[in-house]
């Protein structure tokens, strides 16, 4: 996928109305949950969001993915044999343009790792239009912290005891300062409380908040198009071979 696709939102097809939907919606049930290489250029972040009414332009951009799937078949997540199993995350947003040109929601992406591969992952679009590329990552994290409690039981279940707090990387300084101080701010006043949990759990030490620069933030796979070059690091670096 080019760097920066521009796709048109219509209001009414341009193409055949079912072409999209048909040849969209089956490989993307089939493909997607195994490959989160693809999950943001199929996700709501941007080809889906377009199954409505849709044009040559998201066709032509919908047979590319194709092709890049079928030329990737044999790439596949690699696990390795360890010792211990830690549990690392990663959580960011694109929050150029607040990530959506249209509706002005930012993309949220978060990948948590074991045995050296992606274990579990997520593209979506954040439920809010946030006023600062702080608060975006900020409803990340704390979105991610949920979807944390429910791997780190679902792991519980199976025998694998995390002892600490589990690492969960962002590449923005303000909103993990924000989630380690309960004071109020008011840049963040419009942040609703539910998306406050993520200070609860940083407090119980459920969670452990660290920097990544952000040419080492594999989640960006997840939240906007990288180009050629990024690309292939940013999805070597999640596991994947």
């Amino acid at each position: 996928m080019a760097e920066a696709p521009k796709l048109p939102k219509l209001d009414l097809p341009s193409v055949d109305c079912t072409l999209y939907p048909r040849g969209f919606g089956f490989p993307v049930y089939a493909i997607a949950p195994s490959r989160p290489d693809i999950a943001y250029t199929t996700g709501r972040g941007l080809l889906a969001q377009h199954v409505v009414s849709s044009g040559k332009q998201h066709w032509s951009a919908w047979t590319r993915v194709l092709r890049y799937s079928q030329i990737t078949k044999h790439r596949w997540i690699v696990y390795y044999c360890l010792k211990s199993l830690e549990l690392i995350g990663y959580v960011n947003v694109d929050y150029v343009y607040a990530g959506d040109l249209h509706m002005s929601c930012s993309t949220a992406g978060w990948t948590f790792m074991s045995a050296g591969g992606r274990v579990a992952w997520s593209s979506r679009k954040q439920p809010i239009t946030s006023l600062s590329g702080t608060g975006s990552e900020y409803v990340a994290a704390a979105s991610t912290a949920q979807d944390l409690i429910w791997i780190q039981g679902f792991l519980s279940e199976l025998g694998f005891i995390e002892i600490g707090p589990t690492t969960l990387f962002t590449d923005n300084q303000s909103s993990m300062t924000l989630a380690k101080n309960p004071g109020s701010h008011k840049s963040t006043e419009y942040i609703r409380v539910k998306y406050y949990v993520i200070r609860g759990v940083v407090t119980s030490k459920g969670v452990e908040l660290k920097s990544v620069p952000t040419g080492e933030q594999v989640a960006g796979v997840l939240t906007k198009p990288l180009g050629r070059l990024k690309f292939p690091i940013f999805v070597s670096g999640m596991g994947m071979y």
